[in-house]
């Protein structure tokens, strides 16, 4: 089971909750693809698709880059366009051993690609540090 812990302030209007990842480096690159739904306050928001490519870079280093179609309702009101934008590097600095975890970190760079107006991105760039153990 993987547990992730960001440093970070409050989540944007483009990020989830929180995600899950793995410490474990990319062997070949990867397409991922997710789709999200979710409602806050009377607020539907429609993730459809979000997709990132990863790529390694070395055998501890992974680089990854995604972007998604954010779909927003409000008050019967629908609004969608590009959302924001991520590019993240994660460096695993530590494999697992009988008495730890692997571990690794997966500094991520979220760019105000969707419009703040429109309700599709955050309206800022944002940093996550998030530390990853398995």
């Amino acid at each position: 089971m993987a547990v992730v812990i960001a440093l970070a302030g409050a989540g944007s209007a483009a990020a989830s909750p929180f995600d899950v990842d793995s410490p474990n480096i990319a062997e070949s690159v990867e397409i991922k693809c997710a789709f999200e739904l979710g409602e806050s306050s009377g607020v539907e928001t429609r993730i459809s698709p979000k997709f990132a490519v990863a790529m390694p870079i070395s055998d501890h280093l992974e680089f990854e880059a995604g972007s998604m179609r954010r779909e927003v309702t409000r008050d019967g009101v629908s609004r969608s366009g590009l959302g924001d934008t991520t590019l993240e590097f994660k460096w695993r600095f530590a494999p697992e051993t009988g008495r730890r975890p692997a571990l690794a970190v997966a500094p991520e760079l979220s760019l105000s690609t969707g419009s703040r107006r429109r309700g599709l991105g955050s309206g800022h760039t944002e940093i996550l540090m998030p530390l990853v153990a398995e």
